[in-house]
């Protein structure tokens, strides 16, 4: 994934989404389906069907890209999602 720019996510379901955020934290961009943990930034692009994924790619694959590196899950937001999960805030 380091060495990637563009991280397409084909696949209709995707149980945790942690590949989502190892593709963030490498600096790539994400177009994938409105699964797993999926929202829109602007470094992930969440297409409708199959034509809009490719679309989406085809027009990243012209652009000046920003690989900069995401943070999707601070861990202090973890933390507090936690402690308001189980009632300790």
């Amino acid at each position: 994934m380091q060495r990637s720019k563009i991280f397409i996510h084909p696949s209709k379901f995707e149980g945790s989404g942690y590949v989502f955020a190892e593709a963030l934290v490498n600096g790539m961009n994400i177009v994938s389906y409105n699964i797993g943990c999926a929202h829109r930034n602007p470094k992930w692009f969440i297409a409708q069907n199959e034509q809009e994924i490719i679309n989406i790619t085809i027009n990243l694959l012209a652009s000046k890209l920003d690989f900069s590196a995401v943070n999707p899950f601070p861990l202090t937001e973890t933390v507090n999602r936690y402690a308001s999960l189980y009632e300790m805030d």
